[in-house]
Protein backbone atom coordinates (compact mmCIF):
# COMPACT_ATOMS: atom_id res chain seq x y z
CA UNK A 1 0.00 0.00 0.00
CA UNK A 2 0.92 3.87 0.15
CA UNK A 3 0.92 3.76 3.95
CA UNK A 4 3.72 3.05 6.42
CA UNK A 5 2.72 -0.78 7.73
CA UNK A 6 3.54 -2.16 11.54
CA UNK A 7 4.81 -5.74 11.22
CA UNK A 8 3.16 -7.69 13.61
CA UNK A 9 4.73 -11.03 12.83
CA UNK A 10 5.92 -13.87 10.10
CA UNK A 11 5.64 -17.47 10.24
CA UNK A 12 6.72 -19.97 7.99
CA UNK A 13 4.73 -23.67 7.34
CA UNK A 14 7.25 -25.81 6.60
CA UNK A 15 6.98 -29.39 4.91
CA UNK A 16 6.99 -32.00 7.42
CA UNK A 17 10.28 -33.02 8.59
CA UNK A 18 11.87 -29.90 7.99
CA UNK A 19 13.49 -27.64 10.80
CA UNK A 20 13.35 -23.98 10.96
CA UNK A 21 16.80 -23.42 12.71
CA UNK A 22 17.43 -19.41 12.23
CA UNK A 23 15.07 -16.76 12.09
CA UNK A 24 16.40 -12.92 10.82
CA UNK A 25 15.17 -9.74 12.80
CA UNK A 26 12.09 -8.58 11.74
CA UNK A 27 12.27 -4.95 11.35
CA UNK A 28 8.83 -3.42 13.14
CA UNK A 29 8.07 -0.44 11.24
CA UNK A 30 8.34 -0.12 7.64
CA UNK A 31 7.59 2.77 4.93
CA UNK A 32 5.86 2.63 1.63
CA UNK A 33 7.87 1.36 -1.17
CA UNK A 34 10.76 0.01 1.52
CA UNK A 35 12.13 -3.18 0.72
CA UNK A 36 13.69 -5.59 3.30
CA UNK A 37 14.89 -9.00 2.54
CA UNK A 38 14.82 -11.39 5.38
CA UNK A 39 16.96 -14.45 5.40
CA UNK A 40 15.44 -17.63 7.00
CA UNK A 41 17.90 -21.45 7.53
CA UNK A 42 15.63 -24.21 7.12
CA UNK A 43 17.36 -27.91 8.04
CA UNK A 44 15.41 -30.32 5.66
CA UNK A 45 15.36 -34.35 6.56
CA UNK A 46 17.91 -36.81 4.55
CA UNK A 47 14.65 -37.59 1.85
CA UNK A 48 13.64 -36.20 -1.40
CA UNK A 49 10.44 -34.36 -0.79
CA UNK A 50 8.40 -31.73 -2.77
CA UNK A 51 5.58 -29.59 -1.72
CA UNK A 52 4.61 -25.83 -0.84
CA UNK A 53 5.63 -24.10 2.01
CA UNK A 54 3.27 -21.33 3.00
CA UNK A 55 5.02 -18.25 4.26
CA UNK A 56 2.32 -15.82 6.89
CA UNK A 57 2.91 -12.24 7.11
CA UNK A 58 0.62 -10.71 10.26
CA UNK A 59 0.76 -6.86 9.55
CA UNK A 60 -0.96 -3.31 10.24
CA UNK A 61 -2.08 -0.53 8.01
CA UNK A 62 -4.22 2.59 8.91
CA UNK A 63 -4.92 0.92 12.26
CA UNK A 64 -6.42 -2.02 10.45
CA UNK A 65 -5.28 -5.72 11.17
CA UNK A 66 -4.14 -7.60 7.85
CA UNK A 67 -2.22 -10.63 6.92
CA UNK A 68 -1.26 -11.38 4.26
CA UNK A 69 -0.53 -15.78 2.63
CA UNK A 70 1.76 -16.46 -0.12
CA UNK A 71 2.57 -20.20 -1.31
CA UNK A 72 5.84 -20.78 -2.92
CA UNK A 73 6.93 -24.61 -3.91
CA UNK A 74 10.54 -26.02 -2.49
CA UNK A 75 11.76 -29.63 -3.82
CA UNK A 76 14.15 -31.26 -1.34
CA UNK A 77 16.91 -33.37 -3.77
CA UNK A 78 18.41 -36.08 -1.97
CA UNK A 79 21.74 -37.27 -3.72
CA UNK A 80 22.81 -39.95 -1.13
CA UNK A 81 26.44 -40.54 -3.42
CA UNK A 82 27.45 -37.81 -2.93
CA UNK A 83 27.33 -37.99 1.14
CA UNK A 84 29.85 -39.59 3.43
CA UNK A 85 29.63 -42.17 5.57
CA UNK A 86 28.76 -40.17 8.57
CA UNK A 87 25.88 -38.13 7.05
CA UNK A 88 24.61 -41.63 5.78
CA UNK A 89 24.39 -43.40 9.00
CA UNK A 90 22.33 -40.10 10.06
CA UNK A 91 20.34 -40.26 7.17
CA UNK A 92 19.30 -43.40 6.88
CA UNK A 93 19.71 -45.16 10.91
CA UNK A 94 18.97 -48.77 10.96
CA UNK A 95 18.74 -48.88 7.54
CA UNK A 96 22.39 -47.62 6.62
CA UNK A 97 23.34 -51.35 7.28
CA UNK A 98 22.05 -52.12 3.72
CA UNK A 99 24.75 -50.15 2.49
CA UNK A 100 27.85 -51.30 4.42
CA UNK A 101 27.53 -54.93 3.72
CA UNK A 102 30.47 -56.41 1.73
CA UNK A 103 28.36 -59.32 0.35
CA UNK A 104 24.83 -59.32 -1.67
CA UNK A 105 24.02 -63.30 -0.37
CA UNK A 106 25.23 -65.65 1.71
CA UNK A 107 27.33 -68.63 1.73
CA UNK A 108 25.35 -70.44 0.03
CA UNK A 109 25.00 -68.79 -2.38
CA UNK A 110 28.48 -68.90 -2.91
CA UNK A 111 28.80 -72.61 -2.90
CA UNK A 112 26.20 -73.31 -5.70
CA UNK A 113 27.68 -70.97 -7.96
CA UNK A 114 31.51 -71.05 -6.64
CA UNK A 115 31.47 -67.47 -6.73
CA UNK A 116 32.14 -64.49 -4.51
CA UNK A 117 29.02 -61.74 -4.34
CA UNK A 118 31.48 -59.07 -2.77
CA UNK A 119 31.04 -55.45 -3.88
CA UNK A 120 33.94 -53.74 -5.26
CA UNK A 121 31.93 -50.28 -4.43
CA UNK A 122 34.90 -47.68 -6.39
CA UNK A 123 34.35 -50.27 -9.85
CA UNK A 124 30.47 -50.20 -9.79
CA UNK A 125 30.29 -46.58 -8.80
CA UNK A 126 32.60 -45.14 -11.28
CA UNK A 127 30.27 -47.16 -14.10
CA UNK A 128 27.40 -45.87 -12.65
CA UNK A 129 27.94 -42.36 -11.23
CA UNK A 130 26.94 -40.87 -15.51
CA UNK A 131 23.86 -42.54 -14.94
CA UNK A 132 22.34 -40.93 -12.16
CA UNK A 133 24.04 -37.26 -12.38
CA UNK A 134 20.34 -35.59 -13.05
CA UNK A 135 18.62 -37.71 -10.06
CA UNK A 136 17.12 -36.04 -7.04
CA UNK A 137 16.33 -38.85 -5.26
CA UNK A 138 17.17 -42.63 -4.60
CA UNK A 139 13.70 -43.79 -6.70
CA UNK A 140 15.33 -41.61 -9.79
CA UNK A 141 18.90 -43.25 -9.77
CA UNK A 142 17.58 -47.07 -9.37
CA UNK A 143 15.68 -46.20 -12.28
CA UNK A 144 18.06 -44.60 -14.38
CA UNK A 145 20.04 -48.23 -13.50
CA UNK A 146 17.16 -50.44 -13.82
CA UNK A 147 16.54 -49.17 -17.22
CA UNK A 148 20.63 -49.20 -18.34
CA UNK A 149 20.20 -52.98 -16.95
CA UNK A 150 17.42 -53.57 -19.12
CA UNK A 151 18.47 -51.81 -22.00
CA UNK A 152 22.06 -53.37 -21.98
CA UNK A 153 21.43 -56.79 -21.73
CA UNK A 154 19.43 -59.65 -22.92
CA UNK A 155 18.43 -62.54 -20.22
CA UNK A 156 18.37 -65.87 -20.11
CA UNK A 157 17.78 -68.47 -17.37
CA UNK A 158 21.73 -69.60 -16.31
CA UNK A 159 23.62 -68.32 -13.70
CA UNK A 160 27.17 -68.08 -13.70
CA UNK A 161 28.48 -65.89 -10.76
CA UNK A 162 27.06 -63.83 -8.31
CA UNK A 163 30.04 -60.97 -8.38
CA UNK A 164 28.67 -57.61 -9.73
CA UNK A 165 32.16 -57.12 -11.12
CA UNK A 166 32.09 -60.23 -13.43
CA UNK A 167 28.13 -59.77 -14.37
CA UNK A 168 28.93 -56.08 -15.66
CA UNK A 169 31.11 -56.56 -18.81
CA UNK A 170 28.56 -59.58 -20.15
CA UNK A 171 26.43 -59.26 -22.83
CA UNK A 172 23.79 -62.19 -21.48
CA UNK A 173 22.98 -62.11 -18.30
CA UNK A 174 20.34 -64.01 -15.84
CA UNK A 175 17.34 -62.25 -13.96
CA UNK A 176 19.38 -63.29 -10.98
CA UNK A 177 22.32 -61.30 -11.93
CA UNK A 178 20.41 -58.57 -13.26
CA UNK A 179 19.14 -58.46 -9.66
CA UNK A 180 22.93 -58.63 -8.13
CA UNK A 181 24.20 -56.43 -10.41
CA UNK A 182 21.41 -53.88 -9.84
CA UNK A 183 22.04 -54.28 -6.27
CA UNK A 184 25.37 -54.20 -5.91
CA UNK A 185 25.39 -50.65 -8.27
CA UNK A 186 22.70 -48.84 -5.68
CA UNK A 187 24.90 -50.07 -2.59
CA UNK A 188 27.87 -48.39 -4.39
CA UNK A 189 25.97 -45.49 -5.16
CA UNK A 190 25.08 -44.86 -0.69
CA UNK A 191 21.62 -46.32 -1.48
CA UNK A 192 20.22 -49.23 0.90
CA UNK A 193 19.47 -52.13 -1.23
CA UNK A 194 19.43 -56.14 -0.64
CA UNK A 195 18.71 -59.54 -2.29
CA UNK A 196 14.98 -60.60 -1.00
CA UNK A 197 14.66 -64.45 -1.63
CA UNK A 198 12.47 -67.24 -1.06
CA UNK A 199 13.71 -69.99 2.10
CA UNK A 200 12.53 -73.32 2.14
CA UNK A 201 14.72 -74.12 4.78
CA UNK A 202 17.22 -75.49 2.57
CA UNK A 203 17.55 -73.29 -0.76
CA UNK A 204 17.34 -69.59 -0.34
CA UNK A 205 18.38 -68.92 -4.24
CA UNK A 206 14.49 -69.35 -5.47
CA UNK A 207 12.94 -66.09 -6.74
CA UNK A 208 14.83 -63.31 -6.33
CA UNK A 209 14.25 -59.64 -6.16
CA UNK A 210 15.84 -56.53 -5.16
CA UNK A 211 14.56 -53.57 -2.34
CA UNK A 212 16.20 -50.19 -2.30
CA UNK A 213 14.95 -47.87 0.62
CA UNK A 214 13.66 -44.32 -0.13
CA UNK A 215 12.05 -41.51 2.10
CA UNK A 216 11.05 -44.24 4.66
CA UNK A 217 9.56 -47.30 2.60
CA UNK A 218 10.89 -50.02 0.77
CA UNK A 219 10.43 -50.44 -3.10
CA UNK A 220 11.07 -53.44 -5.05
CA UNK A 221 12.81 -54.14 -8.63
CA UNK A 222 11.79 -57.49 -9.99
CA UNK A 223 13.77 -57.90 -13.17
CA UNK A 224 12.17 -61.26 -14.40
CA UNK A 225 8.33 -59.90 -14.09
CA UNK A 226 9.20 -56.12 -15.15
CA UNK A 227 8.22 -54.68 -12.14
CA UNK A 228 9.63 -51.49 -10.49
CA UNK A 229 7.88 -49.84 -8.01
CA UNK A 230 6.23 -49.59 -4.19
CA UNK A 231 6.64 -52.88 -2.03
CA UNK A 232 2.47 -51.97 -1.52
CA UNK A 233 2.54 -51.88 -5.55
CA UNK A 234 4.30 -55.66 -5.89
CA UNK A 235 1.74 -57.11 -3.41
CA UNK A 236 -0.97 -55.75 -5.85
CA UNK A 237 0.61 -57.44 -8.76
CA UNK A 238 -0.90 -60.68 -10.19
CA UNK A 239 2.27 -62.77 -9.41
CA UNK A 240 2.55 -62.12 -5.68
CA UNK A 241 -0.57 -64.24 -4.33
CA UNK A 242 1.41 -67.33 -5.14
CA UNK A 243 4.61 -65.83 -2.82
CA UNK A 244 1.74 -65.37 -0.24
CA UNK A 245 0.01 -68.82 -0.55
CA UNK A 246 4.10 -70.02 -0.40
CA UNK A 247 5.02 -68.66 2.77
CA UNK A 248 1.99 -68.14 4.46
CA UNK A 249 1.54 -71.94 3.94
CA UNK A 250 4.28 -72.48 6.66
CA UNK A 251 6.78 -73.79 3.85
CA UNK A 252 8.77 -70.63 3.10
CA UNK A 253 9.69 -67.72 4.71
CA UNK A 254 10.67 -64.21 2.56
CA UNK A 255 14.24 -64.00 3.49
CA UNK A 256 16.66 -60.53 2.78
CA UNK A 257 19.99 -61.42 2.15
CA UNK A 258 22.03 -60.32 4.73
CA UNK A 259 25.89 -61.90 4.49
CA UNK A 260 28.37 -60.40 6.43
CA UNK A 261 31.44 -63.11 6.33
CA UNK A 262 29.43 -65.11 3.20
CA UNK A 263 29.34 -68.57 5.75
CA UNK A 264 26.22 -70.65 5.29
CA UNK A 265 22.80 -69.06 5.81
CA UNK A 266 22.83 -65.10 6.61
CA UNK A 267 19.37 -63.15 6.09
CA UNK A 268 16.69 -62.12 7.72
CA UNK A 269 12.99 -63.09 7.74
CA UNK A 270 10.73 -60.03 5.96
CA UNK A 271 8.26 -62.28 6.01
CA UNK A 272 6.28 -60.12 8.44
CA UNK A 273 6.88 -57.00 6.48
CA UNK A 274 5.12 -58.36 3.47
CA UNK A 275 2.09 -59.50 5.46
CA UNK A 276 1.46 -56.86 7.78
CA UNK A 277 -1.49 -54.83 6.58
CA UNK A 278 -1.89 -57.15 3.74
CA UNK A 279 -5.80 -56.60 2.87
CA UNK A 280 -5.93 -53.05 3.91
CA UNK A 281 -2.81 -52.29 1.49
CA UNK A 282 -4.94 -54.60 -1.08
CA UNK A 283 -8.01 -52.58 -0.49
CA UNK A 284 -6.75 -49.35 -0.64
CA UNK A 285 -5.36 -50.43 -4.52
CA UNK A 286 -8.54 -52.10 -5.67
CA UNK A 287 -10.52 -49.00 -4.50
CA UNK A 288 -8.22 -46.57 -6.65
CA UNK A 289 -8.60 -48.73 -9.56
CA UNK A 290 -12.70 -48.58 -9.24
CA UNK A 291 -14.17 -45.72 -10.56
CA UNK A 292 -15.99 -43.85 -7.73
CA UNK A 293 -19.91 -44.96 -8.94
CA UNK A 294 -18.89 -48.47 -8.29
CA UNK A 295 -16.23 -48.05 -5.63
CA UNK A 296 -19.12 -48.41 -2.72
CA UNK A 297 -19.95 -51.92 -4.06
CA UNK A 298 -16.33 -53.51 -2.63
CA UNK A 299 -17.45 -53.31 0.89
CA UNK A 300 -20.82 -54.94 0.11
CA UNK A 301 -18.50 -57.84 -1.70
CA UNK A 302 -16.37 -58.27 1.06
CA UNK A 303 -19.02 -57.75 4.09
CA UNK A 304 -19.53 -61.57 4.62
CA UNK A 305 -16.14 -63.13 4.82
CA UNK A 306 -14.03 -64.18 6.66
CA UNK A 307 -9.99 -62.46 6.37
CA UNK A 308 -8.80 -65.49 3.71
CA UNK A 309 -11.85 -64.98 1.61
CA UNK A 310 -11.26 -61.33 1.98
CA UNK A 311 -7.78 -61.77 0.44
CA UNK A 312 -8.30 -64.03 -2.09
CA UNK A 313 -10.80 -61.77 -3.28
CA UNK A 314 -8.80 -58.81 -3.14
CA UNK A 315 -5.79 -60.70 -4.83
CA UNK A 316 -8.27 -61.62 -7.29
CA UNK A 317 -9.18 -57.78 -7.74
CA UNK A 318 -5.93 -56.58 -8.04
CA UNK A 319 -4.88 -58.83 -10.62
CA UNK A 320 -7.73 -57.66 -13.17
CA UNK A 321 -7.02 -55.03 -15.93
CA UNK A 322 -8.62 -52.12 -14.73
CA UNK A 323 -11.16 -51.55 -17.46
CA UNK A 324 -12.25 -55.61 -17.34
CA UNK A 325 -12.12 -54.56 -13.36
CA UNK A 326 -15.23 -51.72 -13.72
CA UNK A 327 -17.38 -53.61 -15.99
CA UNK A 328 -17.74 -56.25 -13.56
CA UNK A 329 -18.46 -54.04 -10.85
CA UNK A 330 -20.61 -52.13 -12.90
CA UNK A 331 -22.48 -54.84 -14.40
CA UNK A 332 -22.83 -57.18 -11.55
CA UNK A 333 -24.85 -57.74 -8.12
CA UNK A 334 -22.31 -57.18 -5.20
CA UNK A 335 -23.44 -59.76 -3.06
CA UNK A 336 -24.08 -62.10 -6.72
CA UNK A 337 -20.39 -61.13 -7.07
CA UNK A 338 -19.23 -62.12 -3.73
CA UNK A 339 -20.88 -65.76 -4.43
CA UNK A 340 -19.26 -66.38 -7.56
CA UNK A 341 -15.83 -65.22 -5.98
CA UNK A 342 -16.45 -67.73 -3.11
CA UNK A 343 -16.86 -70.30 -5.36
CA UNK A 344 -13.68 -69.51 -7.19
CA UNK A 345 -11.91 -69.37 -3.57
CA UNK A 346 -13.82 -72.80 -1.98
CA UNK A 347 -12.17 -74.87 -5.20
CA UNK A 348 -8.97 -73.27 -5.60
CA UNK A 349 -8.33 -72.28 -1.91
CA UNK A 350 -5.69 -75.50 -1.09
CA UNK A 351 -4.42 -75.54 -4.62
CA UNK A 352 -1.31 -74.79 -5.61
CA UNK A 353 -2.08 -70.66 -7.08
CA UNK A 354 -0.69 -70.16 -10.20
CA UNK A 355 2.40 -67.65 -11.27
CA UNK A 356 -0.13 -65.36 -12.67
CA UNK A 357 -3.42 -64.62 -10.65
CA UNK A 358 -4.75 -62.97 -13.65
CA UNK A 359 -5.64 -66.80 -14.72
CA UNK A 360 -8.35 -66.73 -11.98
CA UNK A 361 -9.74 -63.56 -13.24
CA UNK A 362 -10.16 -65.02 -16.66
CA UNK A 363 -12.25 -67.59 -15.48
CA UNK A 364 -14.51 -65.17 -13.32
CA UNK A 365 -14.55 -62.80 -16.88
CA UNK A 366 -16.64 -65.72 -18.68
CA UNK A 367 -19.57 -65.29 -16.05
CA UNK A 368 -20.08 -61.86 -17.01
CA UNK A 369 -19.02 -61.97 -20.73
Amino acid sequence: GNAPITLRGVSLNLLEGMELVKEPDVPTNILPREEHALIYVIKAPYKPEEGYITISVLYSEDGEEKRELKNRFIKILWRPWNYDNETLRLAYGNEYYWISLPYLVDGFWKERFNSTSRINKELLKNESILLVKNATSEVEAAKAVYNMIKSRYSFGDITTTTNPSNILPQNKISYEEGTLLFTGILRSLNIPARIVTLYNGTDCTENAISEFYSAGKWHVVDFKRGFFGSREEYIATPYFPRIYQMITNGFYNLVAQAPEEEEGHEHVDVSPEYLANIEDSLKEVVSERLNPTVRPKLSVVLINMNQNERIFTLFLFASAPERELNLVFQKANPRNLAKNVDALYEFYKDRPWPESFGEYWDILMEVYK
